[in-house]
């Protein structure tokens, strides 16, 4: 009931459509569903809608009608904005991210969208904008009212210091420590980055893993476009490996350049063009030679794409919303570069309370590359090699798939395909102490003839979490079972955040 745009009745009879005659009426309810009525019509240019509710509470009845009150009040347009507070960087980098413009009709959304956008600029700590005026007696001020953007800003400078501990795909755990030097209005809006990074392997070993030295620059409106535009250089001396009574040392450097795209609040597109070189240093050319090609280390052109749809909860802990993850190569070809090959990757997660305590987390995985034109394999390192704490736990570290036998003994080839499903429930047990228990299957194949359900492998157990600042730190255990190709056995894994 009430006076209203007749036109919104199908968004507004939407919100009570969930209440059914003969349920209890929950008085929380009823607010949330007045406060979504005022927010359909406050993204609609009414933000002076008031939506009230009515219920007869007699004692002498089982049973009431409830009744919505609607009055939308009078179209609302934007005014001016009033920039406050930019000292270090030019008002043109905040007004180009505005949503809005005068004249335009007042929509809610597009406040929370220009506080958003402002915020993914870099340049602010915090900022508030809110309406120039709080007398709204005349018209000029209700109808069109002006707005002051209050911005605090960042230095134009930044140095950080960082440690911490990471995800390997080989390790466990790893732990890295990283610097960086930037200036934030480089060329007015530009960002300049320096990092240098070293991580180590722990636990498992106590030794330098690596270390990369990398130069970042980003224009953030890319040919007018929001769509920040990055390129990045990068340099990996490497770190020094005995092989046959030698050291050696594996020297990698890549330039790449990408674009970042938000399609909507929800899913992001990421597309680039790599080059990426190796050297080899502390071997005779023969030996080298050789090293490369047992290895796949080639000099590799590529171009890439990556989709990413995220409507979790929380990045840490989800308790509902999923996770779909596309990502795509296409290396060498006509891009030139030592090999050729494509690889399509694929991936889904589900997030739900299923009872009371309990939150039930679904992934499901699968991947493919495959050597294209002149080239006969797979280099080694762009392969799959699966098994371990983030994929199918019971298993070491990318241990699991295709393997090959030498005189020294047997060893990870790597896989063209993947398939992983994973099926897991958390618990909280007490304060931040988590718990789990999950089930993993999967496996790596050469090719589609070997994907054979007696070819997967399946593994169970149960885990603990600490739910820290950064994210869960885990130790899981599981068993996996034993197959026609697979023994009995298991392993602890010791990581930090949720396997998916």
């Amino acid at each position: 009931e009430g006076q209203y745009d007749r036109k919104f009745d199908n968004r507004l009879f939407g919100f009570i459509k969930n209440y059914k005659k003969g349920k209890p009426v929950d008085p929380f309810k009823l607010k949330q569903t007045a406060y979504d009525m005022k927010s359909v019509l406050a993204n609609e240019g009414y933000p002076y809608a008031t939506v009230d509710y009515s219920i007869d509470t007699l004692p002498d009845m089982n049973t009431t009608d409830i009744r919505f009150y609607v009055q939308s009040d009078s179209l609302v347009h934007f005014g001016n904005v009033i920039i406050e507070g930019a000292e270090n960087f030019d008002t043109m980098l905040v007004k180009r991210e505005i949503s809005f413009k005068p004249g335009d009709i007042y929509r809610r959304i597009d406040i929370i969208r220009t506080q958003k956008h402002l915020l993914e600029t870099g340049y602010y700590l915090t900022l508030y904008l809110s309406s120039a005026s709080a007398d709204t007696s005349d018209n000029v001020n209700r109808l069109k009212p002006d707005f002051v953007l209050s911005l605090r800003e960042k230095k134009t400078h930044f140095v950080s210091l960082k440690t911490g501990a990471a995800q390997d795909s080989l390790k466990d755990l790893t732990w890295a420590f990283s610097g960086s030097w930037g200036k934030r209005n480089l060329f007015r809006s530009r960002r300049l980055e320096l990092t240098a990074n070293a991580s180590f392997i722990v636990f498992t070993e106590w030794r330098l893993k690596d270390h990369w030295y990398r130069i970042r620059l980003t224009e953030p409106w890319f040919f007018g476009i929001r769509m920040p535009m990055t390129v990045t250089a990068q340099l990996s001396p490497g770190v020094r490996t005995p092989i046959l009574d030698q050291d050696y040392r594996k020297e990698s450097w890549f330039v790449s350049v990408s674009t970042t795209r938000n399609l909507d609040d929800r899913t992001r597109l990421i597309t680039g063009l790599q080059y990426e070189s190796v050297n080899i240093y502390g071997l005779s050319q023969d030996a080298r030679d050789s090293l490369k090609q047992d290895e796949g280390i080639s000099i590799s052109r590529k171009l890439f794409l990556n989709l990413t749809r995220d409507t979790r909860n929380h990045p840490f802990i989800p308790s509902r919303g999923s996770l779909i993850n596309i990502r795509g190569e296409y290396i060498g070809g006509f891009l030139g570069g030592d090999d050729s090959f494509t690889l399509i990757e694929a991936s889904w997660s589900r997030y739900q309370k299923v009872w009371p305590g309990w939150i039930s987390a679904f992934r499901l995985k699968g991947g493919y590359v495959r050597e294209f034109d002149q080239s006969e394999s797979v280099p080694v390192d762009d392969r799959y090699y699966i098994g371990g704490a983030n994929t199918i736990r019971g298993f070491s570290e990318g241990s699991l798939g295709p393997r090959y036998r030498t005189e020294d003994g047997v060893f990870p080839e790597g896989a063209n395909i993947i398939i992983i499903a994973n099926q897991e429930f958390r618990f909280r047990l007490i304060g931040k102490l988590w718990g789990s228990v999950f089930t993993d299957i999967g496996n790596g194949f050469r090719n589609n003839l070997e994907i054979k359900l007696n070819n997967l492998a399946v593994s169970y157990g149960a885990g603990l979490q600490f739910i820290s600042p950064a994210g869960p730190i885990r130790v899981d255990y599981a068993r996996r079972l034993k197959t026609k190709h697979i023994t009995a056995g298991d392993k602890f894994h010791f990581t930090i955040l949720y396997a998916f």
